[in-house]
């Protein structure tokens, strides 16, 4: 299997998954997989779509190069891209993997991100902490498996080893990564939202904000904190914006479209 052989046009990969073309099959031992006696039907792209190998002791290469990822799971991993999620390739990998953490306050949140995207992962999250101005803040993590899958997605995200943004977006921010964008890096201002991107550049800031606008028909603005841009999407444009992204967010996180305070659930 070589590289050329499972490249993608990733500019329609809102409209399908990424799956690789698979030029050879081997037979998987049954022994790496639970057998299951269900005959439910599961509903295609939904977040539950694939199940987990939390667990797996044994993912060999041939595994990896076979996985695909869902549309549905697709967006999830771009919108938390977008925000606090990083996509790297250790000094002696060929691949990427996927790390997300979040506040342990965000942990309901963080928990649902982890349970979609179990497929991908190997062992439970685990507690990460970060020293800023002498205080201690902890956090919850989870890394995945190392996939060709994710060296495609840090292909378009990752130049000379900074997150970046390109025109390509535009494809690929769908409700579903809009709502994990927010969810992972949104907060409410006033009575509109504020999408923290202190990480880009103003040109990359423009770009996303295009993007809102174009594709969505959201009225947004710049607003800036410590000199860092950040987007900031009107208050007129909220009832809007609850209608695209509603359907995606977790009930813990709904507080940053309405308003209302953070409640523990």
């Amino acid at each position: 299997m070589t590289y050329d052989n499972l490249r993608l046009d990733m500019s329609i990969c809102s409209l399908i998954p990424i799956i690789p073309v698979i030029n050879r099959w081997n037979k998987v031992h049954k022994s790496l997989f639970s057998y299951t006696q269900s005959t439910a039907i599961v509903s295609y792209n939904e977040p539950w779509t694939i199940g987990s190998t939390l667990g797996l002791q044994k993912m060999t290469k041939y595994l990896r190069d076979i996985t695909y990822i869902p549309s549905y799971h697709l967006g999830v991993i771009i919108g938390i891209i977008l925000g606090d999620a990083n996509i790297t390739i250790q000094a002696k990998g060929k691949n990427a993997r996927l790390s997300f953490k979040q506040s342990i306050i965000n942990f309901p949140f963080f928990w649902s991100t982890f349970n979609i995207l179990s497929h991908y992962v190997s062992s439970v999250p685990y507690k990460d902490s970060t020293v800023i101005n002498g205080v201690r803040f902890f956090s919850t993590r989870f890394d995945t498996r190392a996939y060709f899958i994710f060296t495609l997605l840090h292909e378009i995200f990752i130049v000379k080893g900074k997150k970046t943004i390109s025109h390509d977006l535009f494809h690929y921010i769908t409700p579903v990564a809009l709502a994990f964008w927010i969810m992972s890096d949104g907060s409410r201002k006033a009575k509109g939202l504020l999408l923290c991107t202190d990480s880009f550049t103003i040109q990359e800031v423009v770009i996303l904000m295009n993007i809102l606008m174009i594709r969505y028909g959201l009225s947004c603005g710049l607003h800036y904190n410590r000199g860092l841009p950040r987007i900031y999407i009107h208050t007129k444009s909220m009832v809007k914006l609850r209608k695209i992204v509603g359907p995606h967010m977790i009930s813990f996180s709904n507080y940053k479209l309405s308003g209302a305070s953070r409640l523990l659930v």
